[in-house]
């Protein structure tokens, strides 16, 4: 569908994620990335064909009030990539939104879960007009227990070009936690 004719915007998401192969096992050696959305459907390609990237979807446990969510999974085979070589994994993806959904305020747009115990997280996040960015704070819970949620202070932040890029990054982050930016004040 073209966004003029449905009243759609796009959200276009970058992913990278650096993947080192510390040992080796028999059979298949998996990797999946993960995405929750609220969108039935998204354009997404990955970079690495030789990883022989699989796109499935997953409907989640209706709540009440809520518009449906999906999971998003990215399947990525490593059993061809040599034990400690480094892989960029590279996933480009197009979400459709209702133009009205765009404001940040009382949203949750943005969100990762950390697995492991990766050396550094870091995003960049381009923002549509008016989001006022200033008021954006980042977050963290633990992984399936939402009320733990605490706010985080980055390693580093920044905001550029008229507060439409926001960059931040963590050294360490937790793992089994979920980082996620939010708009509202009460985060």
């Amino acid at each position: 569908d073209s966004p003029a004719r449905d009243g759609s915007s796009w959200v276009y998401v970058f992913r990278s994620v650096s993947v080192r192969k510390t040992n080796h096992c028999e059979g298949t050696t998996g990797l999946q990335l993960q995405s929750l959305w609220d969108m039935p459907v998204i354009h997404a390609r990955c970079h690495n064909p030789a990883l022989d990237p699989k796109l499935y979807r997953c409907e989640l446990e209706a709540v009440p009030g809520m518009s449906p969510r999906y999971s998003w999974q990215l399947e990525l085979d490593f059993s061809n990539v040599p034990v400690g070589h480094t892989t960029d994994v590279l996933v480009e993806a197009l979400l459709p939104v209702k133009r009205p959904s765009l404001g940040g305020r009382g949203r949750q747009w943005w969100q990762f879960e950390v697995e492991a115990d990766p050396e550094v997280a870091s995003s960049w996040l381009l923002l549509p007009q008016a989001w006022e960015a200033e008021n954006a704070k980042l977050v963290r819970f633990q992984n399936d227990v939402r009320e733990s949620i605490e706010l985080v202070e980055p390693t580093h932040r920044a905001q550029m070009a008229g507060d439409s890029i926001m960059h931040w990054i963590i050294v360490h982050p937790k793992a089994h936690y979920t980082y996620s930016y939010r708009w509202d004040t009460n985060y």
